[in-house]
């Protein structure tokens, strides 16, 4: 039974992959996924803005990989966190990409809007990168080295932006 304010991926059913929102500490089955150390699982995706984005084009850049859904109210309240974050450290190379786990895209276009999110916005409309993941509790973030090597995972929202920035030590040099 769900928690009052739980977020619940039902529309990932058809895929047979269940994604909860952190908050809710129900318990799952455990699958084993990417881990730290491992080399990140490449995907090629369309970002909103029509253009292709795949992890092994982003070779040589730290990555910060983001899995969210806007049914997730700690997915909403860590977003402005991460666009600060953007802004700040798009110069010295990081590059942000957030996935959202296959909801419509103009609900995801709304949300983009009203949160003035300007950092790459992909649909994993299949749940296949969000499966390659091991995605099951969103939000979930990847820390994703220059050698494309996972260096952190943070599953549940960030609750500050100085939380968010000491995460990014791993993969900022």
């Amino acid at each position: 039974m769900l928690k009052r304010g739980c977020c619940l991926g039902l529309g990932l059913a058809l895929t047979g992959l269940m994604v909860v929102c952190a908050s809710c500490g129900s318990s799952t089955t455990v699958v084993k996924g990417p881990e730290v150390g491992t080399t990140a699982p490449d995907f090629s995706l369309a970002t909103l803005g029509g253009q292709s984005v795949s992890l092994s084009s982003l070779q040589g850049k730290p990555i910060l990989l983001n899995f969210w859904a806007t049914y997730c109210s700690p997915c909403r309240v860590e977003m402005p966190y991460i666009q600060a974050i953007f802004e700040e450290k798009a110069g010295e190379g990081l590059v942000v990409i957030a996935i959202n786990v296959g909801e419509d895209e103009s609900l995801v276009r709304g949300f983009v809007e009203e949160m003035g999110i300007t950092f790459p916005m992909a649909i994993d409309f299949t749940q296949s990168v969000s499966m390659d993941y091991q995605v099951r509790y969103i939000p979930a973030t990847f820390f994703i080295d220059d050698a494309g090597v996972i260096k952190s995972i943070r599953v549940g929202a960030f609750r500050d932006e100085a939380e968010l920035l000491d995460s990014l030590e791993s993969i900022m040099k």
